[in-house]
């Protein structure tokens, strides 16, 4: 079986554009039940578990 070789590639985008329109209906309220889980615990097949959680994101340095 022989594949051709492809050098390049090209996109065909759609000629309408997208448009939206935002109102006080539009904002969603961020809390734990919506956002889900914060911590999770991994482990391997040996050694010991890890609990990872957003403690360690109060050193990072916002970007």
């Amino acid at each position: 079986m022989r594949f051709p070789r492809v050098i390049d590639y090209r996109v065909e985008l759609p000629e309408e554009r997208l448009t939206s329109d935002f109102n006080e209906d539009s904002i969603m309220g961020l809390t734990p039940d919506v956002v889900g889980a914060t911590e999770t615990q991994t482990s391997g097949i040996i050694g010991e578990n890890v609990d990872l959680n957003f403690v360690h994101t109060g050193d990072v340095r916002p970007s």
